[in-house]
Parts: C-alpha cells; structure tokens; sequence
C-alpha cells in the first residue's frame, strides 16, 4: 500500500452536552467505564487505592469482568454493564476518569472510554499508551505509566486535590473532542479519502 490512515475511535460530543457541567460536584469522585479485563489496567486500580487508603475518593465502577473482586475489595461500587444510554448521565456524576492500563496492554488501540471522558467533561487520568498519546498530550488528560500504581494513585490524589486543575482539563478536552474527535469528522475524512480512490480504482 502507497498510503495507509489509521482512524482513532471518536464520540458524540450532543450525546454529552446536557451533562458536561460538573461544577455542583460537593467532592471529587472518580469513574472507570468498561469491560474489567486485566490489560484495562484494573489491578492498577485497586492497588492505587489501596495506596490512597482514606485519601481515596469514591470510585464508581460502570461494566463487569474478572477484576470486578478486585475492585470491590477496595470500596469501589460496581454497578455492571449498563445500555450505553445511561452512560452520559453516569459519567456526569463524576469528576474524574481513569483509563490507566496495563504495563502489557496490547500494542494498539484506540480507547473509546477515552473519548467519552473527555466530551462529558471530565479530567482523565490515562496510561500513556500508543493510542492514547496520539489523540492527547498533558495540557488534555493527566498522563501514567501504564499499569503504575503508584504513578495512578499520585495523579488521582493531586487532581482530587486541586479543583482548577480538573475544570482546566475538563474544558480542553472537551474543546479538543469537539474540534478533532466526532465521529462527524472521521466519516468526512472517510468520504474524502475514497473519492480520491475513485480514479485509481476506475483504472
């Protein structure tokens, strides 16, 4: 192939709109969206918050897997996998996201979880993985070593602490999804990489 485009996953930023403003938010509390499999970084979390002990804010769990003992054990409501309805009025009842990862998660992959904290808002922690470096850079989210905990618990305990840093976070990310990241935009890249196609393949 002469030109290969790999397309990041994207969001609806209107799906999020009505649930971005978290300034009524009495306290910081956290949110980890998606499948509890291990290279999603789970045991990170449960061990960052074993680390923050009562410096640990509240940690709402939304979806299921292996981890979700682990999680538990740590004071972290698990409430399952829910319609993904429901998720914009969820993520808008935190303040800070957590996509950490594994020190082995896979090479590539592009988070959707990522692109959803961002459109609602919210200041995001997130392991600096390959997929997740190309879309954000530290003025964006809070970047980790992938599957730290010491570094996970260290970030969340200095965004918990800091009530600006998650407002200036939550507004560039919303700003950058809604610039660069609809799923909009990809179609139209889309559209516009196959009409160029066209004449090659009519050949």
């Amino acid at each position: 192939a002469r030109h290969v485009e790999v397309f990041p996953n994207a969001v609806d930023p209107a799906l999020f709109r009505a649930y971005s403003n978290h300034s009524g938010l009495r306290e910081p509390n956290c949110v980890f969206l998606g499948a509890l499999r291990p290279w999603h970084g789970v045991d990170a979390v449960a061990e960052g918050w074993r680390l923050l002990g009562r410096e640990a804010p509240s940690l709402l769990v939304v979806g299921d897997g292996p981890g979700r003992t682990a999680l538990e054990a740590v004071g972290a409501k698990v409430i399952g996998a829910v319609p993904h309805r429901e998720v914009p009025a969820l993520l808008a009842s935190a303040s800070i996201g957590l996509a950490p990862y594994a020190a082995d998660a896979p090479g590539y992959f592009s988070p959707l979880k990522l692109f959803e904290y961002l459109a609602a808002g919210l200041a995001v922690v997130a392991g600096a993985i390959e997929g997740v470096r190309e879309v954000v850079g530290h003025e964006h989210v809070v970047l980790a070593s992938p599957g730290d905990p010491v570094a996970l618990a260290e970030a969340v305990r200095t965004l918990a602490a800091d009530e600006p840093m998650r407002a200036r976070l939550g507004s560039a990310g919303r700003e950058l999804v809604a610039a660069h990241h609809t799923w909009e935009r990809r179609a139209r890249r889309i559209l516009a990489l196959s009409y160029r196609l066209q004449p090659a393949i009519a050949q």
